[in-house]
């Protein structure tokens, strides 16, 4: 169900340097690159830019250790920053396990596990990225913990008020157990809390993989897996904005029935509690799915130990869920039920009150041969999901991305087992999605099509009807070049001006005021023929501040001239 459209031109890259682009603009079947840099790119996770496209990072092995890069995508396609990435963190050593959330000014704050203070010696570290691209800490990012041996694992989620809070699991007070610990951090870098962290769980034994949800109140409510009772269970706790644990000492227990509960996941309630969703192993050597909700005041709402989200033959694993916009979530996951060795995708709504809305054990998403794993899910914002996942339906050594959206109802509403989002050769794997704002999402993977030992960063749209192809409208060149009005206009203090070589030219841009008169030279050389981007950022030829008003900026090519204005805003 691939539509073709025309949408406008809007330019991308906001840079310092002349760079080619790196990438067509528009929506492009099969995905947009993100990036393509040597090395493999791997590890990704987005988050809305809040103006329909997102920000993604990634583990980058384009160096010598593996960094931390990221890259904005705008509305239409097009990448924003630097081609291949802006680099958020290339300190010595490794760097990787990336999380990501949005700032909610257009950029976002990311955290990774860091081991620049020695090999299996972790730490977390935190950066934030405008929505330019300048990365706005100290260099290499922001110190969250260095507390003794070892910090895992981090999770983020914006606190509401301009900052994030960072929980990770913590191995400071035993070389044979972990902990949960939390940090807030504000818009500027500042640590908020104690130093290295507030304790939320120190149990006796193993706290692991804890996973955090905004309260709404510019705190967060943390669930973990828990080994104190010998089996895993599941224990949440609450921690205000000013680092204060509301709840039971430790945390209040969600299951700890007999078997293992595991891979908690949470999503707030938007009423102050959250609801989680776990794989439960009650019955011994079969995973089963479940669910609880708790409110502001760590009370469990629904049965104890939980509501029985699918309870089907064989197993269910991997749950992920989203809010239905009613109080209620709706929750997908790897299923078992119709073979041992091919997975299926199936998804099941509960609401407020704990009550199963859709067919006991769910209703299916994908069917299809060979198998689907790894679902990832959000709202359509009319009470339904938007789910996507990695497919194997094309063979055994071939991996795809695929999506299907469900309403509120249950009812799939694309083609039978789900549109395709890329089914270029070789393998897509581990797709991430966001909402864009609109109904529709965002969908990022790691992609191998340039080469089997080569993972790169490709990202593809959909909307209410299923993926985005789109083509840019341009304008006919002229014989030797054509320029786009700057972007954004007006702007304080950079701008991005975008101009087409049709054949091989002598090319000056400048910066004139309404005058006339010279104010900076942004090109001047020789270009081959192609699209290119440079940005300007308010400054003349001897780099200082220029005041707010209109200016032109003018392309001279042996073919002619061509001149634009723009207005500059302080």
């Amino acid at each position: 169900m691939k539509r073709l459209k025309l949408v406008g031109t809007l330019a991308c890259l906001i840079s310092l340097a002349l760079l080619p682009s790196g990438a067509p603009a528009g929506w492009q079947e099969n995905g947009n690159p993100v990036c393509t840099a040597s090395g493999n790119q791997l590890d990704l996770q987005v988050t809305s830019d809040g103006t329909g496209g997102a920000i993604i990072t990634w583990v980058d092995y384009r160096g010598t250790d593996p960094d931390i890069y990221a890259q904005r995508v705008a509305a239409s396609g097009d990448t924003l920053w630097m081609t291949s990435g802006v680099a958020i963190c290339t300190a010595t050593s490794t760097q990787f396990r990336p999380q990501i959330t949005s700032d909610g000014a257009g950029g976002a704050f990311i955290t990774w596990q860091d081991e620049r203070s020695g090999d299996y010696n972790s730490h977390i570290y935190a950066q934030r990225v405008d929505a330019s691209g300048s990365v706005l800490w100290t260099m290499d990012g922001v110190a969250i913990c260095t507390a003794d041996w070892e910090q895992e694992f981090p999770q983020i989620v914006s606190d509401g008020a301009g900052g994030a809070i960072i929980t990770w699991q913590d191995y400071r007070s035993s070389v044979t157990s972990w902990d949960i610990y939390a940090q807030r951090v504000d818009a500027s870098g500042n640590v908020l809390w104690i130093v290295d962290g507030e304790i939320i769980c120190a149990a006796p034994s193993h706290q692991e993989d804890p996973q955090i949800a905004s309260d709404g109140a510019s705190g967060a409510i943390i669930t973990w897996n828990d080994y104190r009772s010998g089996r895993w269970d599941i224990y949440v706790r609450r921690v205000s904005a000013s680092g204060d644990t509301l709840w039971t000492g430790n945390g209040v227990p969600i299951v700890t029935r007999t078997g293992d509960q595991m891979q908690a996941q949470i999503i707030s309630d938007g009423a102050g509690g959250a609801i989680i969703t776990w794989e439960d192993l009650r019955v011994a050597m079969q995973a089963d799915i479940s669910a609880q909700r708790v409110d502001a005041s760590g009370s469990v709402l629904w049965t104890p130990d939980g509501e029985d989200v699918c309870e089907a033959l064989n197993d269910q694993r991997y749950p992920q869920l989203d809010s239905d916009g009613a109080g209620g979530a709706i929750i997908t996951w790897e299923d078992y039920r119709s073979s041992v060795t091919s997975l299926d995708i199936y998804a099941q709504r509960v609401d407020a009150s704990g009550n199963m809305l859709w067919t006991a054990d769910g209703e299916p998403v994908c069917t299809a041969g060979n198998g689907q794993t790894y679902p990832e899910i959000v709202s359509d914002e009319a009470g339904g999901a938007i789910i996507t996942w990695r497919d194997n339906r094309s063979g055994v050594t071939s991996w795809d991305i695929y999506a299907q959206r469900v309403d509120a109802s249950g009812n799939t509403l694309w083609a039978g087992n789900g549109e395709a989002i890329s089914t270029d050769p070789n393998s897509q794997y581990n797709p991430q999605i966001v909402s864009d704002g609109a109904g529709g999402t965002i969908v990022t993977w790691r992609d191998n099509r340039n080469g089997i030992v080569n993972w790169d960063i490709y990202v593809g749209r959909v909307d209410g009807n299923g993926p985005v192809v789109s083509v840019e409208e341009i304008p006919a060149p002229t014989e030797a070049y054509w320029m786009e009005q700057n972007f954004p206009n007006p702007f304080n203090p950079l701008t991005t001006i975008v101009f087409h070589i049709v054949k091989p030219a002598h090319v000056v841009i400048r910066i004139c005021d309404i005058a006339g008169r010279p104010v900076r030279t942004l090109v001047e050389g020789w270009y081959e023929a192609q699209r290119y981007e440079i940005a300007w950022d308010g400054r003349d030829d001897e780099g200082r501040d220029v005041v707010s008003g209109v200016y032109l900026y003018q392309l001279e090519t042996t073919g002619g001239a061509e001149s634009k204005k723009m207005v500059l805003l302080r």
